[in-house]
């Protein structure tokens, strides 16, 4: 087994590889979410997270400028929020064998000769 560098062991702590006995963060099953096929809860929550963010910045802007550009990217904003929770809600009432992405058939790869 190779040795790990210094830098490496101290930021895993003392106990060396290890894995810490603490629940994982939402940080991490994010990051564990993206490798994972299909869309898991914490993706979820982060884009509605986003979108509620981006509404409250439209909403600001709008009360300070009242500029009809900034009312039209609101709408905009909100469609795409509401087109985009429908999607999800559709696609949570697939059955499981539907939502898992296929597989490639296996194909061998032929040897290229130079001509």
């Amino acid at each position: 087994m190779a040795t790990q560098p210094a830098s490496t062991a101290a930021a895993l702590g003392s106990s060396g590889s290890s894995p810490s006995s603490s629940p994982p963060s939402f940080i991490n099953s994010l990051i564990d979410s993206l490798f994972q096929p299909g869309l898991n809860s914490p993706a979820r929550v982060v884009m509605h997270r986003a979108f509620a963010a981006l509404i409250l910045v439209l909403l600001s802007l709008l009360i300070v400028t009242q500029n009809g550009h900034v009312l039209a990217l609101l709408a905009i904003a909100l469609g795409l929020w509401g087109s985009v929770a429908w999607f999800l809600a559709e696609l949570a009432k697939m059955p499981p064998s539907v939502r898992e992405p296929q597989k490639m058939p296996a194909v061998p790869i032929e040897d290229k000769k130079d001509e």
